[in-house]
């Protein structure tokens, strides 16, 4: 008898956190670890689509198939550290998801499979029961759509509720500036079937503005205020509350139009870190996303030196993000990924920067200190057109 175990790495890759699915098998004779990368061989994968009746989950199925034979670890040596050599500095996660026991009589190629239908028999499981939701996967998306009718006619709306993991569908959508109340919206962009829906707008100005939260798990609480009216009138927060975090889908005031408009983005700022805060002081897994209005360093954006005195950039503003991070908040994008140039999620339309990538990072996914160890995944969807920015995504593992 042979015990297989599904194993998932996690190593970083460009702009991404790339997971692959491995199978461990644990014997007298162990031979070590053997890694599937991509999962594509034919053969492998028909019998994972007719016994398991969906496509592989790996977001790996796009590489070539490479099944590698790793020494068993030693003394001196983890399997962490003896997992292709290319990718010794990239590994940043090992974790076991599911086991089988086979025969040892039983050919490998078929153990595989026997262990792959595990794995997805055990995620589908999971999935299915709201309670233990958490025990996998959770990918939230964050958008600023620009208006989001001007999304649904372009019919650039169902996109990003096919950018899930293996081309299915988030947990978690976060929309910024949509531009309209929920009355206002088609029946299936209102009540998308599958998912909770929670709506806020400006009550004062009509198609200004405005937030949204799609989510798989009914939230225990929704909060649109952070309890000072001056500033909770244009609709710019959506708080959802779940049983082991709390995440904040927010838009950030521009500080465009004058000295008033930059003093209510500043004042936004300082009320929203307390209010978070406050939050921090019960909730340990704090998460906020959305477009904050500002790039934090030169990196941040194309052209730093000529937006050094535009709103967006001014160190008056930068100064907050310094102390939203000295606070105990991570850029998740920037932990990971410190060095990576070009990476932008808006442009302006009108001189059609996109095409030139001449762009800035002002689109965000912060959590608190204590929850970056359960990030598995994040990056930008800059293929991802129909408003003036991309979206960007965050997969946690609260379990990890």
């Amino acid at each position: 008898m042979v015990i297989v175990t599904a194993v998932v790495l996690t190593r970083r890759s460009g702009n991404s956190v790339i997971e692959t699915h491995g199978f461990e098998p644990v014997s007298r004779n162990s031979p070590g670890l053997i890694v599937s990368v991509g999962l594509r061989c034919d053969a492998l994968v028909r019998r994972c689509r007719s016994q398991c009746g969906r496509e592989p989950l790996s977001s790996d199925v796009r590489f070539p198939c490479r099944d590698v034979l790793i020494r068993p670890p030693t003394k001196r040596s983890s399997t962490l550290h003896t997992i292709l050599p290319y990718w010794r500095k990239e590994l940043i996660g090992y974790r076991v998801i599911a086991r089988s026991k086979l025969r040892t009589t039983t050919p490998w190629p078929i153990r595989l499979v026997y262990a792959y239908q595990k794995m997805c028999q055990y995620l589908r499981r999971i999935r299915r029961c709201a309670d233990l939701w958490y025990d996998t996967y959770m990918r939230i998306i964050s958008w600023n759509v620009n208006g989001l009718r001007a999304v649904v006619k372009k019919d650039k709306w169902n996109q990003v509720f096919e950018a899930g993991r293996g081309g299915g569908e988030p947990d978690i959508v976060c929309l910024q500036e949509t531009k309209a109340e929920a009355d206002q919206l088609p029946e299936e962009v209102r009540n998308r079937p599958g998912y909770f829906s929670y709506f806020d707008h400006s009550k004062g100005r009509k198609g200004y503005s405005g937030t949204a939260i799609y989510t798989k798990v009914k939230p225990e609480k929704v909060q649109y205020d952070m309890g000072m009216p001056a500033l909770d009138s244009e609709g710019r927060l959506v708080a959802a509350y779940f049983k082991d975090f709390v995440l904040l889908n927010v838009y950030f005031p521009n500080g465009g139009g004058g000295p008033v408009r930059l003093q209510y983005k500043l004042d936004f700022y300082a009320q929203f870190l307390k209010f978070i805060e406050k939050l921090r002081k019960t909730q340990k897994n704090i998460i906020f996303c959305g477009d904050v209005n500002t790039a934090h360093h030169e990196i941040d954006l194309a052209r730093p030196k000529e937006n050094e005195t535009h709103t967006g950039f001014l160190p008056i503003e930068r100064a907050w993000l310094d102390k939203v991070e000295a606070a105990g908040y991570v850029d998740t994008f920037r932990h990971f990924f410190p060095n990576n140039i070009g990476a932008y999620t808006y442009w302006d339309q009108k001189s059609f920067a996109r095409d030139r990538n001449v762009g800035w990072r002002i689109d965000y996914f912060f959590t608190s200190r204590e929850t970056v160890k359960h990030i598995q995944e994040t990056g930008i969807m800059a293929d991802m057109y129909g408003s003036d920015h991309c979206p960007i995504y965050l997969d946690v593992d609260l379990r990890a």
